[in-house]
């Protein structure tokens, strides 16, 4: 886990390192100390003060980022990104990402308004050249990168947090949808579990049923594959159906005509939907479960 002292951490965003100890010694921060009694702060703290309060970067590179684009069209943006993609630049990928995400978006604006729609352009270079492909892989490798190291400063989930698993089905080999997914619901607040591609629907069910997951989420990018495995999806969704879990069904290639339909599954176009259909069940939850006696005692304010 990668630790900032005071110093490095007050000096990226303009503290001062008293203010940074200070802050810790009270608990506004939390911190850890070294075997030596030092204090340090995580990446995934620093991110969450950064976003918080809304503190820019004034030396980036203390935390190991580049500087942020001087611009906020989202469309300048996506160029930035594409070039950074095509170029092999990771560095310059990483700090897209992430400086978007201390700027206070949430991970599932960053997939739908960043990296699918860069990566979409990269995927159409294919037609004019064996380049393409090379270029398209690549551009992969380096979002599932910047997307592995996002997921690792998001705040860490408790262990009565919900459980949502998914994945892509058999004969869908693209990996990035579903790990999209499960950063954005690990950025919700959820416990995740992400399987990839080729899973199979019948393990992913029983595996569902035996860890107590409230979601499961299935990604469709593979066209062609969804009239195959449509039996195993309805047969899925009525299994977690009669278990109490929820469906949601999305991805490029999942078809919108009402054949493809079941009563007990949830469709989604985007990272968004998946968020906020995440947060429906939270908020059910959260509402389901018995006060204590202390919310009795204190009138159930906070």
């Amino acid at each position: 886990m990668k630790t900032f002292s005071p110093r490095q951490l007050g000096a990226a965003i303009g503290v001062s390192e008293s203010t940074l100890k200070r802050w810790i010694d009270k608990g506004r921060i939390r911190g850890i100390r070294t075997s030596g009694g030092h204090r340090r702060v995580s990446m995934a703290e620093a991110a969450r003060l950064i976003r918080e309060q809304g503190y820019g970067l004034v030396q980036p590179d203390l935390l190991g980022l580049p500087e942020p684009p001087l611009v906020l069209d989202v469309e300048a943006l996506v160029e930035a990104l594409q070039a950074a993609l095509l170029e092999g630049d990771g560095f310059r990928v990483h700090g897209l990402v992430v400086s978007r995400y201390l700027a206070g978006d949430e991970s599932a604006a960053i997939c739908d308004n960043l990296i699918a729609p860069a990566m979409e352009r990269i995927g159409e270079l294919w037609k004019d050249s064996d380049e393409g492909i090379l270029l398209e892989h690549r551009a992969t490798d380096l979002c599932v990168q910047a997307l592995s190291r996002l997921r690792g400063i998001l705040p860490r989930p408790r262990r009565t947090d919900p459980l949502a698993i998914g994945g892509a089905p058999s004969g869908d080999p693209y990996l990035l949808p579903s790990l999209m997914a499960s950063v954005v619901l690990a950025g919700s607040g959820w416990r995740v579990d992400n399987f990839g591609p080729e899973t199979p629907l019948a393990s992913l069910g029983q595996c569902a049923a035996g860890t107590g997951a409230e979601l499961v989420w299935l990604s469709f990018t593979s066209y062609g594959n969804a009239q195959r495995v449509l039996p195993e999806v309805r047969e899925l969704a009525e299994g977690l159906r009669r278990s109490g879990i929820a469906l949601i069904v999305g991805g490029q290639a999942w078809p919108r005509s009402p054949h493809f339909r079941t009563t007990t599954t949830t469709f989604g176009r985007s990272m968004r939907e998946l968020f906020a259909f995440a947060q429906g069940i939270r908020l059910k939850r959260n509402l389901a479960e018995p006060r204590s006696d202390d919310d009795h005692a204190s009138g159930g304010t906070s």
